[in-house]
């Protein structure tokens, strides 16, 4: 008699985790130096002064296809990627690179080829993909797009 997950078709599928996984390293989100910790001071007493105004440039909305990684003095911030919702980014300090999940597709210029036996052949692809680690694509890639 076969169990109930063979009858099901095999293994059950599980959904994708959305909390990427975080290189933990001695340096991870530490500002290190007493000038880092200053400035994040100063930047937190700034925003507490200019509250309403502030919060309009602090705050950045994320939509359900995107993710954000955010760096701190040029740091990757604790947590991993963000997203989708609300986040809070500290201006001056804080840069963050939004990264899109969807499948993105490029279209290959064609080019002709000349083969062996002397017949002109136009290639032409498109090539699909999409981003599944933002932390990854941001931190191995200048740009992927081009």
């Amino acid at each position: 008699m076969a169990s109930s997950k063979e009858q099901r078709g095999g293994e059950q599928w599980v959904a994708p985790n959305t909390q990427q996984d975080v290189p933990q390293s001695a340096d991870y989100e530490s500002l290190g130096t007493f000038f880092g910790y200053a400035l994040v001071v100063l930047s937190w007493f700034l925003i507490i002064i200019t509250f309403p105004f502030s919060m309009c440039v602090c705050l950045k909305v994320i939509k359900e296809y995107e993710r954000v990684v955010i760096f701190r003095i040029g740091r990757l911030i604790f947590g991993g990627a963000r997203g989708p919702g609300m986040i809070f980014v500290i201006p001056c300090i804080d840069t963050y690179r939004k990264i899109d999940l969807r499948v993105v597709s490029y279209a290959v210029p064609p080019q002709e080829i000349l083969s062996k036996d002397s017949v002109t052949v136009s290639v032409d692809a498109v090539v699909y993909f999409r981003t599944s680690d933002p932390i990854a694509s941001v931190g191995f890639n200048k740009n992927i797009k081009t």
